[in-house]
This record gives structure tokens, sequence and C-alpha cells, in this order.
């Protein structure tokens, strides 16, 4: 009997004791119910109510950059001499250029908050050229009609310093220079009172930019 009763004794302590352990294992388990922190400022929430963690969002990026622009040229003829009416009077009518597309890609780098750098290469595609210049010789008059297209090769190597951003809007200053390459395509110049005709080929020229 005494054997017995020692040996429930041992049984009812490593119950107990087993008992213990689980339950201190789920109290381990368990998570108070947390709240938001700016609800817990407000002195809302339940007494010693903990805010909930929120982990941060960590962020990574390469400062090496691509870019891609498109859009529309406007340009204007600043000079069309003809050799032939140097020494004439001459008024220009209409002469000027199409509007045409732009194209462009680059690769930049991303150097602070501040600045940054990017060396690009654009393509102005094909700017028809139309226009008439009128011609007073002596006691003559008489007028030379143009047409044509020009475009361009553009390669820059740009800095940018950005003034700060402001809802998602960010305004800078840039600064670029590098090479052009313009291409006349097709020039003719017809010159209707003398029923004469001229054509250009086409020609390229390498310019700083």
């Amino acid at each position: 009997m005494i054997g017995s009763r020692n040996k429930f004794l041992v049984l009812a302590a490593l119950a107990a004791l087993t008992s213990s352990v689980t339950s201190a294992a789920r109290a381990a388990d368990y998570a108070p119910p947390c709240y938001d922190a700016a609800l817990i400022a407000t002195g809302r929430a339940p007494y010693g109510a903990v805010p909930c963690y929120v982990a941060p969002v960590v962020e990574e990026f390469s400062s090496w950059y691509l870019r891609g622009d498109i859009g529309i040229t406007n340009q204007s003829v600043g000079d069309l001499t003809n050799v032939q009416d140097v020494n004439n009077s001459v008024r220009n009518i209409g002469l000027g250029f199409d509007a045409s597309p732009v194209f462009g890609i680059g690769i930049g780098y991303y150097y602070n908050d501040w600045l940054r750098f990017d060396l690009t290469g654009e393509y102005r595609s094909k700017a028809n050229l139309h226009g008439t210049q009128v011609i007073r010789s002596g006691g003559s008059t008489y007028t030379d009609e143009y047409t044509g297209s020009k475009s361009e090769w553009l390669f820059l190597l740009n800095a940018y310093a950005d003034l700060g951003t402001w809802s998602g809007f960010t305004p800078f200053v840039g600064a670029g220079i590098g090479a052009s390459r313009n291409t006349i395509h097709s020039l003719q110049d017809v010159n209707t009172p003398n029923l004469g005709v001229a054509f250009g080929d086409t020609n390229s020229k390498w310019s700083l930019a």
C-alpha cells in the first residue's frame, strides 16, 4: 500500500508539472492585442495597451538609371541665303519648318538628392522645309520657292541640380554640352517666273551643341 501510494503521488506530481509547462507554453504563445499608436495617443485605447509593431520598409535602389524621351520639335529658319541674291532685296514669306517627332534615350547617375548626371542620345526626325523668298533685282521681281527637310542626331553630357520635391513635383535646372549632326535632305529651289529649278544633294554637318 505504501509503495502504491508513493507511486500515485509521483504520477500526480508529474501530471501537475506537465500541466504547468503546457500552460506556460500556451501563455508564451499568446500575444496580447495591440492598438494603433495614434489611438493610444488619443487616450481612447484600453489601459496598458501596447502599440502594434510595424516593420520599417527598406527601399533598395541603384544610383544608375535609364531615361527615355519623346516630344515634338518646333523649329524655325534662322537664315537662308541664295548666293545669287546677296546684292538683291529679299523678303521671306512663310519660310519655316513643320513640326516633327523627337525620340531620345540616355543613361544617368543619381549622385544625391540635389545632383544628377546623364549621357543622352536624341534623334530629331525629318522636319519639312517650306517657304518663299521674294527677290527684287533692279526693276525685276521674282520668287524662289523652297522645299526640303532637315533631321538631326544630338549627343549630350548633361548635369542637373534638383531644387527639392513638393507633392511629387521636382523643379530643376540643367545644362549640357555635346555635338549634333545636322542633315539637309533634298533641298529644292523653284524659280517660277524664270522657269528655273535647282536641287541640292543631301548634306550633313557636325556642330557643337
